[in-house]
């Protein structure tokens, strides 16, 4: 089995770690589930007997079903209140699949199972007493309203982005199974999603839906910027500011990373075609990029993200510290979620970009490790939080005599594609000379970024394999 769940199986039940068989009831479950809400966060192992061994053979979906009754936006239905998610996911073992189920910290103490108070004391799920029932409530008020459950007055319905509302709607309902009392209800949708408090929208959901979330909150920007070398005050080849909604920012990331995010070819004795991998995999730049969003600190003006790339690491920065009961050295093993902006994590979650709750900083590793990558490195940083991923291979820096017409160019063609000088022009911005852009073709073969075939009017350029930064 993968060393890790064998390293958790390992340990034994506790606090924070429950093993079921798996015949299981939902009853069973759902009390369980309570008392991680109420304690903490902790994960469920389903299909596993009481000393750690494995029976394995269970049905992470058949698990997902069961467990649809216990929350989700229709209070009125919901077996566990208020509103709550966990992560279910089916792990491979030598024995037999297990489920796990994630339980992260809850925020909205105390939670509730059926009318009933759950705690975990030791390795034991208890009904909760009055005392500390009392302690749960108590524990709540003290920290006082989260800044993303505070009211945005200058926020209106109109000004969110409807589209991006319903398709969470659509993703929730048939990925999540969470229930809606009115998915066409705008208002009834967002009281559903925690992003109503006494019939006024919150700052998270100006945050996650408002077009102009940026101008609200300059907290809420996220910088993109490309490096020409790997110093920081070296010639820029991007650098642009997002100030949407947290959607419109992961688009716009997306989009980066096709700018900026080189392809290295692999040819050796044993391969008889090209196999073209990015620097980075793409899975772990998306998670961290959305950890950023989610964790980083909105109530500072400073709270902002920023992702920085060079021609041979990445960088993504989110301002803000771990919240109490994570380390930077626990960000790699990532065995519990303590989310420092519930609401907004719920959302992203029941949008299907979240799939690990808190394990996705220990998938990053595992990502980097399995590729033979040099290990990612989080570290506290002005104020912040930075993860730092190095490339596979160093890429060789963008000489500076380049334009930003040639640059562009290289970022849009992968080795083996091809182009002439029509298809330049028509792709060119501006109204370039054809003697500027033969210049600019001529100069790209002549650092061997291009290579020339053909001649007169049958001329076109391929592009090699030398990589860019």
């Amino acid at each position: 089995m993968p060393s890790n769940i064998k390293s958790i199986l390992s340990t034994g039940e506790s606090k924070r770690l429950e093993f079921k068989s798996g015949n299981v009831g939902m009853v069973a479950l759902g009390a369980t589930i309570c008392a991680f809400l109420n304690s903490g966060g902790g994960q469920i192992f389903v299909g596993v007997r009481d000393d750690g061994t494995v029976e394995g053979g269970v049905d992470a979906k058949q698990i997902e079903k069961m467990l649809h009754p216990l929350s989700g936006g229709d209070s009125s239905v919901s077996l566990i209140t208020p509103n709550a998610i966990w992560d279910v996911t089916e792990e491979a073992t030598d024995d037999g699949p297990v489920v796990l189920i994630d339980v992260p910290a809850g925020a909205d103490l105390p939670y509730l199972f059926q009318d009933s108070i759950y705690i975990r004391i030791g390795k034991q799920t208890r009904k909760a007493t009055g005392g500390q029932t009392r302690e749960l409530i108590q524990r709540r008020y003290l920290h006082g309203a989260r800044w993303e459950r505070q009211p945005v007055l200058e926020v209106k319905l109109k000004d969110l982005d409807e589209e991006e509302i319903f398709e969470t709607v659509r993703i929730a309902a048939n990925k999540r199974g969470w229930r809606f009392r009115d998915p066409e209800d705008l208002m009834m949708i967002l009281e559903d999603l925690n992003l109503v408090d006494h019939g006024r929208l919150t700052n998270a959901a100006a945050v996650l839906f408002a077009r102009e979330a940026g101008h609200i909150f300059p907290q809420a920007h996220v910088r993109l910027t490309a490096y020409a070398s790997d110093k920081a005050a070296s010639q820029l080849r991007e650098d642009q500011t997002s100030r949407g909604h947290l959607f419109s920012h992961l688009k716009t990331y997306d989009a980066f990373l096709g700018r900026h995010i080189s392809v290295i070819s692999d040819f050796t004795a044993t391969k008889n075609h090209r196999e073209d991998r990015p620097q980075y995999p793409y899975w772990s730049l998306r998670e961290g990029f959305r950890n950023a969003l989610i964790h980083r600190d909105y109530e500072s003006i400073h709270g902002r993200v920023s992702v920085s790339v060079y021609p041979a690491r990445f960088e993504i920065w989110s301002y803000g510290n771990l919240p109490p009961g994570l380390s930077i050295a626990s960000l790699k093993t990532g065995d519990r979620s303590l989310p420092v902006n519930p609401d907004i994590a719920q959302v992203v979650f029941l949008r299907g970009l979240v799939d690990l709750l808190g394990r996705g900083t220990r998938k990053i590793v595992e990502e980097f490790r399995s590729q033979g990558l040099p290990e990612p490195v989080w570290k506290k940083q002005t104020g912040g939080i930075s993860l730092t991923l190095r490339s596979r291979a160093t890429p060789g820096e963008i000489p500076k005599e380049l334009n930003a017409r040639q640059i562009a160019l290289l970022r849009r063609m992968k080795p083996g594609d091809q182009t002439d000088l029509s298809a330049y022009a028509k792709q060119t911005e501006g109204d370039w000379s054809e003697r500027a852009l033969r210049n600019d073709l001529s100069k790209l073969v002549r650092l061997g970024y291009m290579a020339k075939q053909g001649q007169g009017k049958n001329t076109f350029y391929v592009r090699t394999e030398k990589p860019t930064a």
